[in-house]
């Protein structure tokens, strides 16, 4: 057997089944040898002799193909995007296949949410991965049976994420985890052949037909040969077992549309559940003529402004009138795709309140926003249960995954997390969407199907609990994601004080609401994870606690010159005991004293305050988010020395006191 080792960029010796090998570990230089050679031939356009390179260090190759690929996926890069296509060429004249457009377009069109799930994914695979050379260096038998089913976990969380090249690497470290060349008599050869299979599975998917594929294939026919390798027993078989059984019991659940119009008769899991339209996502017609689309509408029909106060959903039935009022009035029709969908609209005042103080909202010659919020629902029955599920993200979908928003209130490069919801019932708390959802005691697989309907699958999951410990208060809600091949699962852990029975497994969490007060008293914001924050773990029977809230601090940005201190406004966000943070504060905007001591004393002193601007004439000279954030503030400082500096706020409206730490 022999060993493969994972690094940013690859390294490997060849060896064929039975012999020794070491694993190599080695970081990719600026410009590596291969890239040298491959851009002195592309300069002079050499295109046989580039594909010949590519065939002769394929394995070279392979690891800057990959490189490159993933820092595209970070970045723009003129040199970089010459690059990958003058080796797709290559390859696909050396290799007769799409393996470099495959990773191209993986790591280019990588949404947002999943580009986030890989980072930490591929986080933690290097540090499994460094343990994993330790452990070989030192033929250490005991950790490497450990570290086995960690690795093929680990390949199963980049396999659930699409990332077939990353799984397949894991797959092949876990084969010689398991593998006799160390662990001889120990060896655990059945899943070492399994683990094999899967990576060459998952080298097929992107096309990608190397040296490494080849000794997989020879190692597994090896195996397999010798009475190791029997399908019938692998996870992905078991898995397909267990859907066959349980689509025997599926149940199919007809689906009719209505318009659920009261935002406030279940308790939704989304910010603008609620009826503050002032905060409502907006559709910002300009001057009359101007048309725009609906944002997360796939083939999304034209909304027109016709007249100063009127305006329109362009249909192939013709126009379907928008009431412009300060009414909110629910608005139906048939999509393009055929589906009846609706939502709520309103339009602003004359004198409106905003963030606590008065602003013109209503429509101008050169603006009109219609606010606007979920109304459409399908609704049917499972058994005696009625099942009721809310288009809440309004992407025109019944459950659909969450969608990322941008608003007023979020510092740069985050995001808001808009998702369906689903009642059961008479409950009057709607549920976040999810796979899989527990029903009158049992538990239930849904899917949609092609024809509208819906199908609910009963399944059998082991449980723990996740229990909320939130000091200051308690959420409206609060979302937990399952990890890996659970991703497609969401509870609301603020649904119960005394703990939310889920499958067993890892949970992250995805978003939440903090609110105080109601109607237009509210004070709220949205809960986001912060960085670095670590997936909590959740065991069959066993209680896991998740302890968030205060007391809360302030995260923020600033700079100093030998004569001033600038506290950047927009970069404050509130933070948690967790480490999760708070964001989209609305009627409770940060308006801090700041502190400045000397680096390295232990006493400050208030040197000003920091206050979010107060009028819609402000707001014109600093920009919206002036009115979510405090505004900039240049401190002058007594003496040249470094300081260090803190934010302090005594009794904020929704948080109490908010006390950050000193900053250097």
């Amino acid at each position: 057997m022999k060993a493969l080792i994972l690094s940013a960029a690859l390294l490997f010796t060849g060896a064929t089944v039975g012999s020794a090998s070491s694993p190599l570990v080695s970081a990719p230089a600026a410009e590596t040898e291969f890239l040298k050679e491959f851009r002195s031939l592309m300069k002079i356009n050499a295109k046989d002799k580039m594909a010949a390179l590519v065939k002769q260090k394929t394995d070279e190759a392979v690891a800057e193909i990959i490189r490159i690929c993933e820092e595209i996926g970070r970045r723009t890069d003129e040199e970089l995007e010459t690059d990958i296509e003058a080796l797709r060429v290559a390859w696909k004249t050396a290799k007769k296949s799409d393996f470099v457009a495959i990773q191209y377009e993986f790591h280019s069109l990588l949404r947002p949410e999943f580009k986030k799930e890989r980072t930490r994914v591929k986080r933690e695979g290097d540090k499994i991965t460094d343990r994993f050379v330790e452990a070989w260096n030192a033929k250490d038998v005991d950790a490497l049976l450990v570290l086995g089913p960690q690795l093929a976990g680990h390949a199963e969380e980049y396999e659930a994420l699409e990332d077939y090249y990353e799984a397949s690497q894991c797959w092949l470290n876990a084969a010689s985890c398991y593998s006799d060349e160390i662990a001889g008599e120990r060896a655990r050869l059945r899943q070492a052949c399994e683990a094999y299979g899967r990576a060459i599975q998952a080298r097929e998917r992107i096309e990608l037909k190397d040296s490494w594929y080849d000794r997989a294939k020879v190692n597994f026919e090896g195996l397999t040969y010798r009475g190791f390798g029997d399908p019938s027993q692998g996870p992905e078989a078991r898995r397909e077992e267990k859907k066959k059984i349980e689509a025997a019991h599926s149940v199919s659940i007809d689906l009719a549309f209505e318009v659920f119009a009261d935002l406030e008769q279940v308790a939704r899991p989304i910010y603008n559940g609620d009826l503050v339209y002032q905060a409502w996502p907006a559709l910002g017609l300009q001057e009359k003529g101007s048309t725009l689309k609906f944002p997360f509408i796939e083939d999304s029909p034209d909304v027109v402004r016709s007249d100063a106060a009127k305006a329109h959903i362009a249909l192939a039935g013709g126009e379907l009138e928008i009431p412009v009022s300060g009414n909110i009035s629910p608005v139906t029709f048939d999509l393009p795709s055929g589906d009846p969908w609706a939502f709520l609209a309103v339009v602003g005042r004359t004198e409106d309140i905003y963030q606590g103080f008065q602003y013109y909202m209503a429509p101008s010659d050169q603006s009109m926003a219609i606010y606007m919020a979920p109304a459409a629902s399908m609704v049917g029955l499972l058994g005696e249960t009625s099942i009721r599920i809310l288009d809440d993200n309004m992407d025109g979908v019944y459950g659909s995954r969450p969608v990322q928003s941008n608003h007023f209130g979020l510092v740069d490069g985050v995001f808001q997390w808009d998702m369906d919801s689903i009642v059961i019932g008479d409950e009057k708390r709607a549920l976040p969407w999810s796979e899989v959802v527990q029903v009158g005691g049992e538990w239930y697989r849904f899917e949609r199907l092609d024809d509208g309907g819906l199908s609910a699958t009963p399944t059998a999951v082991e449980t723990g609990t996740l229990k909320l410990d939130f000091k200051g208060g308690f959420p409206d809600y609060l979302i937990f994601q399952g990890d890996g091949l659970q991703s497609d699962y969401f509870f609301d852990i603020a649904q119960d004080k005394s703990g939310v029975e889920v499958p067993e497994g890892k949970y992250n969490l995805l978003c939440g609401r903090f609110s105080k007060g109601k109607r237009d008293q509210v004070a709220k914001a949205l809960i986001l994870p912060g960085a670095g924050m670590s997936p909590w773990v959740v065991q069959a029977g066993a209680t896991t606690k998740v302890e968030l809230g205060g007391p809360f601090g302030m995260d923020f940005e600033f700079s100093q010159s030998d004569e001033s201190v600038e506290v950047k406004g927009e970069t404050i966000v509130v933070t948690g005991r967790g480490g999760e943070r708070y964001l989209r504060l609305w009627n409770c905007v940060l308006q801090p004293d700041v502190l400045l001591r000397p680096a390295g004393k232990k006493k400050g002193k208030k040197e000003d305050s920091l206050r979010s601007a107060k009028s819609q004439a402000e707001v014109l000279d600093h920009g919206l988010k002036g009115a979510w954030f405090p505004l900039t503030a240049q401190i002058e400082k007594k003496k040249s020395e470094p300081v260090e500096v803190q934010l302090f706020e005594k009794k904020n409206k929704l948080f109490g006191k908010i006390e950050s730490a000193w900053k250097p």
